[in-house]
């Protein structure tokens, strides 16, 4: 892990403290961006639009900007002074992006239009910002400082710091989560959480129950019920009942959670993604029960921190400072199939095959719905015609067989890849009787000769007998000329 990493570990410890479901989809990485990343790349943004990604260098007292269409690094921001940039987000209308400089004490401010640092918030006198976020409606900005525990309150019109949170008591604060339709926010500190309500700045509440130490992130589930905290001290993930304020549950006998610390929610909220340094993983939680599902699979990034989720697409970036890189992680989509019908068959003939179309991620597999009557001979519902064969790619082949009666044959095919809900679609294919032997054409042969039909035998038969009696009838004119 980067030396300034190490720094960080004890510069975020307050003064004077000294197995996966198989048949669930997982996450894969499917993609890694290396390429001048700089050093010790910790957090990242994406712009609302979902068009380009921010990454805080730490190292290299840098920000990287990321085509996300391309998934290629694009350049840095232009005149970046920070000092040990780590938090970064940006604005809901995404013309400008805060950064915290966590070792530089001040708060960066950038022109994403033009990639380049305009000017740093004013009048800000607090120690180690970290963790930033913007108010809903963009004219507030929120500040954790790690160091002197203290949560600024930015307007950003002004670009100036107005004020402090009041009646706050955390200590360390490091991270800070606004809840989506409401005005409070979660702020984790050292060995508490508190919640802050934005339309007084100032705490009112504290997490009832929460037992943990030294919190990392913190994300919010989309519809505003549920909180994810990874505590890095316990290798463990608390579960936060938003509503009732208290922590409900906490995940602490799960390997892979090894310093666990960047968090983000599925934009469906179905899945939690918990980025573990320790463990050089990604796990994905279900959030239903709060359980594990496994750890995203092919995944290469060392001593992960970071971890966003893409507004509007099913991909997921994570920010690796043990090898200065950007994971690029697909995220499960839940089956489809098309709705074009089969073509139809002959019975008793080689069927010309279908496919049936599928999308989602991991790739699907197709079958017949539980009941399916897969050798009929008679139309009718959940029936398909004997002799034909559907494999898991969606193609539709084989031989009709002769039995088979014509008519429409009505089932159903499922699509599923671990990602609920399955895909369920309704065909109908039609056999056509099999057309008629062609009528024997009869055919006149010399004695002797091999007939080829039951006909033909019998013409042969017939004639040959007519030929004997003309010819007895002319060896008896012979005799009687010759007398």
């Amino acid at each position: 892990m980067p030396i300034l990493v190490a720094v960080l570990s004890l510069l975020l410890i307050p003064l004077g403290a000294q197995s996966a479901s198989a048949d669930t989809a997982l996450a894969a990485q499917t993609g890694t961006i290396t390429e001048s990343i700089g050093n010790g790349p910790e957090n990242i943004a994406i712009t609302p639009d979902g068009t380009t990604a921010y990454v805080t260098n730490l190292d290299s007292n840098s920000v990287s900007i990321i085509d996300v269409a391309t998934n290629h690094k694009i350049g840095n921001v232009v005149d970046f002074v920070g000092g040990g940039p780590w938090g970064v987000a940006f604005s809901p209308d995404g013309t400008t992006a805060y950064v915290t400089n966590l070792l530089g004490n001040s708060v960066s401010i950038i022109d994403v239009t033009e990639h380049k640092q305009t000017g740093t918030i004013e009048d800000y006198d607090q120690v180690g910002p970290a963790g930033v976020v913007f108010s809903p409606d963009g004219t507030t900005a929120y500040v954790t400082n790690s160091i002197n525990s203290s949560i600024s309150v930015i307007n950003t019109t002004t670009k100036k710091q107005e004020r402090l949170v009041t009646d706050y008591d955390g200590t360390s604060p490091k991270d800070i989560a606004l809840v989506p339709g409401s005005s409070l926010a979660y702020v984790i500190n050292y060995d508490t959480i508190s919640i802050i309500d934005t339309t007084e700045d100032k705490q009112v509440y504290t997490v009832a129950n929460y037992n943990q130490t030294d919190p990392r992130g913190i994300a919010i589930s989309p519809n505003g019920a549920t909180a994810y905290v990874t505590n890095f001290g316990t290798n463990s993930v608390s579960i936060i009942d938003v509503a009732t304020r208290n922590q409900i549950k906490t995940i602490d006998n799960y390997t892979p959670f090894q310093e666990p610390w960047g968090v983000a929610f599925s934009r469906d909220g179905v899945t939690a993604y918990i980025a573990n340094t320790g463990s050089d993983s990604v796990t994905a939680v279900n959030v239903s029960n709060h359980e594990p599902i496994g750890e995203v699979t092919g995944y290469t990034g060392v001593a992960p921190v970071g971890i966003a989720v893409h507004p509007l697409n099913p991909t997921a970036y994570v920010a690796n400072p043990g090898n200065d890189s950007i994971s690029v992680l697909s995220l499960p989509v839940p089956p489809t199939l098309n709705t074009a019908q089969p073509v139809n068959g002959t019975a008793g003939a080689t069927y010309t095959g279908f496919t049936f179309t599928t999308t989602g991620f991991p790739a699907p597999i197709t079958s017949f719905a539980a009941g399916t009557n897969t050798a009929a001979t008679v139309p009718g519902n959940a029936s398909v015609p004997s002799g034909l064969s559907l494999d898991t790619e969606g193609v539709l082949s084989g031989t009709i067989l002769s039995t088979v009666q014509p008519g429409t044959y009505n089932f159903v095919i499922v699509a599923s890849n671990g990602a609920e809900p399955n895909a369920l679609q309704s065909y109908s294919l039609t056999v056509l009787a099999a057309p008629n032997p062609p009528a024997p054409t009869p055919t006149v042969g010399m004695p002797g000769e091999l007939a080829n039909s039951g006909v033909q035998n019998h013409s042969i038969h017939y004639l040959a007998g007519i030929l004997v009696v003309l010819g007895a009838i002319a060896i008896v004119a012979r005799r009687t000329a010759a007398k």
